[in-house]
């Protein structure tokens, strides 16, 4: 609700100052009017808007601090005034204590025509505090009825927040729609609670969007075929199909700004479906919900991919405002319910899932995706969906790489030894995939195990017809197979891995037996710039095990971050590389991000980056 919170909290401080006084006023000493305090005025004005633009970019808490700060400047009733609007946005930013203990020190005795602005946030403290059943009683006995027109807008706000918490969308709904005829004054306003409306009827499961009892209103049965037509309708059939519906509602208050939206988007080729337009990846990322396993057996790979996330944001100092990053727990029993909370709480992107099974649950069960997702792992059978994007960290995409970079290298006889198990058969299928499509002979194949793989390597190299080797292992086996390959083979064949075969860390005494091997990582770990340096030693400090272990994953998170306010510029720019910390990233038409790795050569135990090298 934090989109029409912010809404809430503009009609409060207006209202409220339109009732009690614009401008403090000074007294003479005789008590007569005197002229406005305009040095004062300016001060508020600039507060206020100071205090918003904290708000906006989720920074709730200075937000409230700042009006507590212009509430102790001025004088009764627009202290009070200043002192509810801190009430307001440090529930909205969760901090309970605080705004319980400071709705205490309000002097309702001086707060003149402020008694419903005082009980709309005592209710909304209720609320907060899960007391829900307290709340819809004074709701209750409010009414609706009573409250001048603008003070509903406030009332059925809270209405459609307590259904929320209850976990009641439909609930939430049914109470915003009531706010259509309340806010003809202001078009703004009524396109934001529209939209707001939207989101929430996009993210609603099919068989809730199909079969929920729409009671006496005027307005839900619309909006609810609205959104129906618009899931299942082709893209070749929606023009006519959102004519017809509104032939069938022609006063209905979608029409005014959400069926125009549609009509544009179905009309546009680059636009295929109503929710490029509905939320287009032009949109800045506002409220951004980032969904990761934060329990259970990838908890500390999690962990680093979000503090990553968060140290890329911390570090931007281009997007302004930044968005508002919220966390949630996700795994495959819950995304869906996560991913439609998140959307009705007001995410206008989403980052994440992070295990396959999880991405495959979520795009199997939410047919439309209403806003930007990016999530962070690949599918093989990649579903066409709507604003859904695929930025992964892949064996594959390295062993392509690999056969890439030796194509270009000028060789074309590869000889490949992978180990045993699912994880070496999807890295040679990619590897020969690629290699064969650019032109390159596999001449040999190689599957190797803990044990034996001594005679079996002998074997293979001593009758290889080949100028390259491509090599899946991890350092330990790496450094048992290359001295093999050495002895039994030609000492100056090129042999190509992927990062699997560095540890990210320099290890002179180990890495000696790698001499000569050339594998693709992360410009995050060969060569990070000046300010991947200072951020690897700000993680590095807070989380020197985590960075042990997971150096890679916090890069991973960091151009998450970076993926996430750039994709619209990578989207409209085909051609476009945006040079980040694992690797150059491409978007494809089909929304898969492309990472082109740097390239190293193992020399003297360490990796030099390949350039410093002369090619074949």
């Amino acid at each position: 609700m934090n989109k029409l919170r912010r809404f809430g909290l503009s009609l409060l401080i207006s209202l409220m100052v339109q009732g009690c006084t614009q401008v403090p006023f000074t007294l003479s000493p005789k008590s007569a009017p005197s002229k406005p305090n305009l040095a004062l005025a300016n001060m508020t004005e600039d507060s206020v808007k100071l205090a918003k633009r904290l708000e906006k970019s989720g920074k709730y808490t200075e937000a409230a601090n700042e009006y507590r700060v212009l509430a102790s400047r001025l004088p009764a009733p627009s202290k009070q005034v200043y002192q509810l609007a801190a009430v307001e946005t440090y529930l909205d930013g969760n901090a309970i204590p605080e705004a319980k203990s400071l709705l205490a020190e309000i002097d309702v005795s001086r707060s003149i025509g402020l008694q419903h602005q005082i009980e709309f946030s005592k209710i909304h403290l209720l609320i907060a505090e899960k007391r829900l059943d307290e709340a819809d009683a004074r709701l209750n006995q409010m009414g609706a009825v009573s409250l001048p027109v603008k003070l509903r807008i406030k009332y059925y706000e809270l209405r459609a927040k307590l259904q929320e918490t209850r976990g009641n969308t439909l609930g939430a709904v049914q109470e915003l729609v009531q706010l259509d005829g309340l806010l003809d004054a202001n078009v703004a306003d009524l396109q934001e609670a529209h939209e707001y409306i939207w989101r929430i009827l996009s993210a609603l499961p099919p068989d809730t969007l199909n079969s929920a009892n729409l009671g006496n209103s005027p307005f839900l049965p619309g909006w609810f075929a609205l959104a129906s037509l618009a899931r299942n309708t082709p893209p070749q059939g929606l023009q006519s199909a959102l004519l017809e519906w509104q032939n069938r509602y022609p006063y209905h208050p979608a029409s005014r700004n959400i069926l125009p939206n549609l009509i544009q988007a179905n009309n546009s080729p680059s636009l295929n479906t109503m929710a490029k337009q509905q939320e287009p990846i032009s949109t800045k990322p506002q409220q951004v919900a980032l969904l990761l396993p934060l329990s259970g057996n990838f908890k500390a790979q999690a962990e680093a991919v979000k503090e990553g996330f968060m140290a890329a944001w911390y570090a931007d100092n281009v997007t302004v405002p930044r968005p508002d990053v919220k966390f949630y727990d996700a795994n495959s029993s819950n995304i869906v319910q996560t991913y439609q909370q998140v959307i009705t709480a007001g995410a206008n992107f989403v980052v994440g899932p992070l295990e396959k099974e999880t991405v495959n649950t979520l795009v199997n069960n939410q047919s439309y995706l209403p806003v930007p997702t990016i999530a962070l792992n690949s599918l093989e059978n990649s579903p066409n969906r709507v604003n859904f994007y695929q930025f992964a960290l892949l064996p594959e995409d390295e062993a392509r790489d690999a056969a890439i970079r030796a194509r270009n290298d000028g060789l074309s006889m590869a000889a490949a030894f992978v180990p045993e198990g699912e994880w070496g058969a999807r890295v040679l299928k990619a590897f020969q995939q690629e290699w064969v499509k650019r032109g390159g002979k596999l001449q040999i194949v190689r599957n190797y195990s803990q044990q034996g793989f001594e005679n079996n390597i002998k074997q293979a190299m001593l009758s290889a017809q080949v100028d390259m080797v491509f090599l899946a292992a991890s350092p330990p086996f790496a450094r048992q197979i290359r001295p093999l390959l050495r002895n039994f083979g030609n000492g100056n064949l090129p042999i190509y891995s992927t990062s699997h075969v560095y540890t990210g860390t320099v290890d002179l005494q180990n890495d000696r037996e790698l001499e000569g091997i050339r594998f693709g990582d992360m410009p995050w770990v060969l060569a990070p710039d000046d300010m991947g340096r200072q951020l690897q030693s700000s993680i590095q400090q807070s989380s020197p095990e985590g960075m042990a272990q997971f150096k890679r994953l916090y890069a991973f998170g960091i151009d998450a971050y970076n993926l996430l306010v750039q994709l619209a510029s990578l989207k409209a720019q085909s051609s476009m590389q945006l040079p980040a910390y694992t690797g150059a990233l491409s978007l494809d038409g089909n929304g898969i991000v492309h990472r082109q790795m740097s390239w190293a050569q193992f020399a003297n135990g360490q990796p030099v980056l390949l350039d410093s090298f002369s090619r074949p």
